[in-house]
């Protein structure tokens, strides 16, 4: 790649990438870590201990269910996600960590090393959300003056020193970083498979992901939006994520019923959500709360009527079988993983969303296994 300046940061193409290409039968879910900040999710109401409890308690369901991996959010004032992560790498045989990182907390070799460390301890690879995930009052708190118009441009040279470093040795003379001849050591495994998932809706995010990504990372959107950035992502062996959250239930009525429930009408949920969104420069979550103030309900399935939609993604709310079929038919646009968004009131919820979507993992299987 050549920045401004006519100089040069490029990735290797790494064995991982092409690992990744090859598997895209495979359908993956994932769940979302509960997060703890100061301002919502379990910052002001569980006590620490609980709070690692209820992390170690909803790996091992996923665990235990099948799921691919764990996404671990990264706000400017939560827990640090490595942290996180290692609770969860100790606490599970198999699941994998998607740890969510940005350019403005950390450098690319620090990424690195900790993942290869991970995987040397625990023998299993960990995931990267890669993120710009910085507000204005974020990054004057830090003195990041390295961010300006080309946010997505220092993005891209992050993802690819952590590329080559994936396969061996990173060497960049960026406009935002230079390296020479960096390695890690003990090196990362070509059976960790680290996969790089970066958001990709707007035509600026989506050629940096067409770039150095392994997969883009979508919120659900109606079938017919969501096509169209399906469109402008498209690209060999690129898997595809949506976050969606899902209340499912015997019949429609009772989902809707419980949809509404639990998230009623909370005034501070909505303020909340919309203080979040007017101070990130996310172009997903803008869009989100577009959507949801245009239209409570797209497809007669997808629900953006919950409070803090623009925070959280919109839900599939219907019948076990109806939200199946919603998701098949995501799957048939292109999708190829699928994290399911932290419910609400987590425990039955995750049981009800399983009874969902266990068909098309147990078909996924099937199908690998007979490839």
């Amino acid at each position: 790649m050549r920045n401004k300046r006519g100089s040069r940061c490029k990735a290797q193409r790494s064995r991982h990438r092409r690992q990744g290409g090859c598997r895209m039968k495979e359908l993956r879910f994932f769940t979302v870590c509960p997060f703890h900040t100061a301002s919502f999710g379990m910052g002001e109401s569980i006590a620490p201990s609980e709070y690692v409890a209820a992390v170690r308690a909803q790996a091992a369901w996923a665990d235990h269910n099948g799921m691919y991996g764990m996404v671990i959010y990264n706000f400017h004032s939560s827990l640090d996600p490595w942290l996180t992560a290692a609770e969860i790498l100790r606490s599970t045989a198999q699941l994998r960590p998607m740890v969510a990182v940005q350019p403005f907390h950390s450098h690319p070799y620090t990424v690195a090393r900790q993942i290869a460390t991970a995987c040397y301890m625990h023998g299993r690879g960990i995931d990267l959300n890669v993120v710009v995930g910085a507000t204005p009052s974020e990054v004057a708190m830090l003195g990041d003056t390295a961010l300006g118009p080309d946010k997505h441009g220092r993005l891209r040279e992050f993802c690819e020193i952590i590329r080559s470093l994936l396969v061996g040795e990173a060497s960049c003379d960026g406009e935002f970083y230079r390296v020479s001849a960096l390695s890690l050591s003990p090196p990362i495994p070509a059976e960790a498979n680290v996969s790089l998932y970066v958001p990709g809706s707007s035509e600026q995010s989506a050629a940096t992901v067409k770039a150095v990504a392994d997969s883009s990372l979508l919120m659900a959107k109606p079938l017919e939006r969501l096509r169209e950035e399906l469109a402008r992502l498209d690209r060999p062996g690129l898997r595809q994520a949506m976050i969606v959250g899902i209340v499912a239930r015997e019949t429609e009525a009772a989902a809707w019923e419980a949809a509404r429930r639990m998230y009623g009408d909370n005034r501070k949920s909505r303020l909340a959500s919309r203080m979040f969104v007017t101070r990130s420069d996310s172009g997903q979550h803008m869009s989100n709360l577009q959507l949801a103030q245009e239209a409570d309900v797209y497809d007669d399935i997808l629900w953006y009527g919950a409070p803090k939609t623009g925070i959280d993604a919109p839900k599939l709310v219907g019948s076990y079988e109806q939200v199946r079929n919603a998701l098949e038919r995501y799957i048939a646009a292109g999708i190829t993983d699928i994290v399911l968004d932290l419910p609400e009131e987590p425990g039955d919820e995750y049981e009800h969303m399983l009874e969902a979507v266990r068909p098309l993992m147990n078909k996924a299987a099937a199908l690998i296994a007979r490839a």
